[in-house]
């Protein structure tokens, strides 16, 4: 398929102009998606997106040939864990930016400058396959993304970007083609076309699956809670070492909200409630409570700093040069235990809940 000529008479912007260069092709890998257990490792306001597509098997297409190797998808999409059934808890964890990869197809020539082949270890979340990804073991089930969300960010509304004429112009929303310092990360823009398709093949199978599991703990056990899991940068969230978002009590019964934050002290860990800017984003708002049946909806960021064994400046030029951070084992470990210590006490929780106990008294529930 040709790709439109974006960089001639037509292509008015001057921000379209330093963009000229090599296009992409997305790889043509057909998604697998799976209902079994599956190994691997802003915020916003609007009014959540419904009627997600299905899950699918696609054929897989032959990649189209531009003289180099292109990848093609062969690693599970999205990531799916889950207990065994006897051993699951009404418990859902969501992990957005749990991935690093670039999507298949993506190699060096297509960034701008050589130096952008690192963003995609640098727009996730650091540390966060480790901390949450062994969640199914405590009995939650498990939905995360093995992409960088510079690529596409599952935690933002579909049509959440911003356009110049004909071509995709965003430094923020779901995806992402402009940096901070409002200068093109690749060398061509993503036209509408080339949006929707990248939507339709990894923004939507996210959905799809998280309402999938979503459905099924609410099909047994009534009340669910859904746990958006992030860690967040330690510049934006300075000296706060974990925050509980609900929106300000929006999403969640304050119960729920309560067992949380305690949880989190009992390890040592300092949790605070809907510090603004981490109140709950739009996976959040999209399970709330009162958006459907008897689900509520928590967001958990950690501060990465709490998590490294290296000073913030080294962690960022560490990023910055495209390598991993570095954990602390042991504070990896006791975020670890911790989470696992949230999921088993919201299980009890929503027994509580559900049987009518008063919240303010539920030492029987932990």
């Amino acid at each position: 398929r040709r790709t439109p000529d974006l960089a001639g008479p037509d292509c008015r912007s001057e921000r379209l102009r330093r963009m000229r260069g090599d296009w992409y092709a997305h790889g043509s890998a057909g998604l697998r998606t799976t209902g079994a257990e599956a190994g691997h490792g802003s915020r916003d306001r609007s009014p959540p997106a419904r009627g997600h597509a299905r899950l699918a098997s696609l054929p897989r297409a032959p990649a189209r040939d531009t003289g180099r190797r292109i990848a093609v998808m062969n690693k599970p999409f999205p990531i799916i864990r889950r207990a065994p059934k006897e051993r699951r808890v009404p418990v859902v964890v969501s992990v957005p930016h749990f991935g690093i990869e670039p999507l298949p197809g993506i190699v060096a020539d297509h960034y701008r400058e050589p130096g952008h082949a690192t963003f995609p270890r640098g727009y996730t979340d650091a540390f966060a396959a480790e901390v949450y990804g062994d969640l199914h073991h405590a009995g939650a089930s498990l939905v995360a993304t093995p992409y960088s969300r510079l690529f596409v960010d599952v935690n933002r509304r579909r049509d959440d970007f911003e356009r110049e004429g004909d071509a995709i112009v965003s430094g923020r929303g779901v995806v992402r083609t402009h940096g901070q310092d409002d200068r093109p990360i690749f060398s061509r823009p993503l036209t509408p076309a080339q949006i929707a398709d990248r939507l339709r093949r990894f923004y939507d199978p996210y959905h799809t699956a998280l309402d999938m599991l979503v459905d099924e703990a609410a099909a047994r056990f009534g009340t669910v809670v859904v746990l958006d899991a992030h860690t967040a940068s330690p510049r934006r969230m300075g000296d706060h070492e974990a925050v509980v978002g609900s929106r300000r009590g929006d999403t969640a019964d304050p119960c729920l909200v309560d067992e949380v934050v305690e949880r989190f002290r009992a390890h040592g860990l300092h949790a605070e409630r809907d510090v603004p800017g981490y109140a709950g984003g739009y996976i959040t708002q999209r399970f709330g409570r009162g958006s459907r049946g008897g689900s509520h909806a928590i967001q958990i960021e950690i501060n990465a700093r709490v998590l490294m064994s290296t000073t913030i400046a080294e962690h960022r030029e560490r990023l910055r040069l495209g390598r991993p951070p570095l954990p602390d084992p042991e504070a990896v470990e006791r975020a670890r235990r911790c989470l696992r210590d949230v999921v088993q006490g919201l299980a009890k929780a929503v027994s509580s809940l559900d049987a009518g106990g008063d919240p303010a008294n539920r030492a029987d529930a932990r």
